[in-house]
């Protein structure tokens, strides 16, 4: 059963804060509430909202540090809806949040009805933008079946949304805790920043998970008892370097990205000058058509050739 959507509201008002919870909560809608910007930023720090609500005047920290906070991390919040609280007439509030990115807004005293029909646009937008994005980038069922590796594909709730014919007579068809949403989810957020990392849960069953960027699966999951250094053999590098023209030195850093080594951790490794790390990077972008480590590692590890079995 899919989780109904999580909405963060945040509001200095605490009665308005209360009446627009309740209304949220009466809809069916799951509900985290916080008094201001910092204490919202907090709040998100190991959650990652479906919309956000947010008062723009308030104390302490006032509703732009919160915007400014999610559109620092468009890797989690890419397709998160921000609406804004903004006071009747407060044109040049409005102008500003527009031209800093906020979606939309409401005039308070709220309208509840308006409120929620604005949220069930905004959300149904982002489904239909994630539902496209989906059908245009992921591979089909057909090509994972054919795999031999246990691949699975994670979307942004943590759901598993697919998993290869490898998976399942690893892991079942069915709910396995586990591989649960809530476990999923948890183990994105707290390698919110990480491309690519290894998770060993209850099963002992190795999970190396690398982040797709914006599209509708936030990860894809290779299963297997490998550590995260395993998932590109020199056979597999050796072909992606052909396939891509890369260099001796552009593929030892690309097998070290897909490790889960950060350029920093890579120059110590290979005894180079992190300038020189940036060069080659900078190569690895070009080659790949890519321009983040995320889309790089995921580029690599879901590319066919280092998907075929030594």
């Amino acid at each position: 059963m899919t989780e109904a959507p999580l909405i963060l509201c945040v509001e200095d008002e605490q009665q308005l804060l209360t009446d627009v919870t309740d209304e949220l909560t009466e809809a069916g809608y799951r509900v985290l509430a916080a008094r201001d910007g910092a204490e919202a930023v907090r709040r998100i720090t190991d959650v990652t909202p479906d919309l956000v609500l947010c008062d723009i005047s308030m104390p302490v920290a006032d509703g732009y540090v919160l915007l400014d906070h999610v559109k620092a991390h468009p890797q989690r919040f890419a397709h998160v809806p921000f609406i804004f609280f903004t006071a009747l007439g407060a044109s040049e509030e409005i102008v500003r949040a527009k031209r800093l990115g906020a979606d939309d807004y409401l005039v308070k005293p709220v309208d509840y009805d308006l409120l929620l029909a604005t949220i069930e646009a905004r959300l149904r937008q982002v489904g239909l933008i994630r539902h496209s994005a989906a059908k245009a980038a992921l591979p089909t069922n057909a090509v994972l079946d054919l795999l031999a590796r246990p691949v699975c594909l994670v979307g942004r709730t943590g759901e598993l949304l697919f998993r290869n014919r490898a998976a399942i007579g690893v892991i079942g068809p069915g709910s396995n805790q586990p591989y649960s949403a809530a476990h999923m989810r948890q183990l994105l957020d707290r390698h919110a920043q990480a491309a690519v990392f290894t998770a060993a849960p209850a099963t002992g069953l190795h999970m190396v998970i690398c982040r797709l960027g914006a599209h509708d699966a936030e990860a894809v999951v290779f299963l297997g008892a490998e550590e995260a250094a395993d998932v590109l053999s020199e056979e597999r590098t050796h072909r992606l370097a052909e396939a891509f023209g890369f260099t001796s030195t552009e593929s030892r850093i690309a097998a070290l990205l897909c490790a889960g080594l950060s350029p920093s951790e890579i120059s110590q490794k290979l005894s180079i000058a992190s300038t020189t790390t940036a060069f080659h990077l900078k190569n690895l972008f070009q080659k790949t058509g890519t321009g983040r480590q995320a889309a790089l590692v995921a580029k690599l590890l879901s590319h066919p050739t280092a998907l075929i079995q030594d």
